[in-house]
């Protein structure tokens, strides 16, 4: 009862906080994807910060997960961008090309919850270019 009584409290100050951001209305907690986040960084910042300050009750806060994604998304994203790379990070040919970025993904996918990591972007991709990369060195 305390910790949906705590994530409820935790989702309504963060839709108080939003509401003087941004004219359009915050969607509800279930749809507040990883790629909404990449593309609302103000809102992913407070998010991130409550989920900081109380992990004990937000560790496992899907709002939690996908904020701290859509940090790692946006950066990597904002990286290949000065670089000049325009690659896909949904597709398995991505993640082939950057295995450091791959390990340190799929680390993270691995500490998600099984729902959580099926709605990850990358988790699949990810994971799917090493099978391939498998495939490939035993033809």
């Amino acid at each position: 009862m305390r910790h949906s009584c705590t994530v409820q409290v935790f989702t309504l100050a963060l839709l108080a906080l939003s509401a003087p951001v941004s004219a359009q209305p915050v969607p509800p907690e279930a749809q507040r994807t990883v790629e909404f986040y990449v593309q609302h960084p103000a809102l992913r910042s407070r998010v991130n910060s409550a989920c900081l300050n109380d992990p004990g009750h937000l560790r496992n806060a899907a709002d939690c997960w996908n904020a701290h994604r859509a940090d790692l998304v946006a950066s990597a994203r904002q990286t290949h961008e000065l670089a000049g790379d325009s690659s896909d990070p949904r597709t398995p040919a991505y993640w082939t090309k950057r295995p450091n970025e791959r390990r340190f993904t799929l680390n993270l996918c691995s500490h998600m919850t099984p729902e959580h990591a099926r709605a990850d972007p990358a988790c699949a991709p990810a994971a799917s270019s090493i099978v391939a990369e498998q495939q490939a060195a035993t033809h």
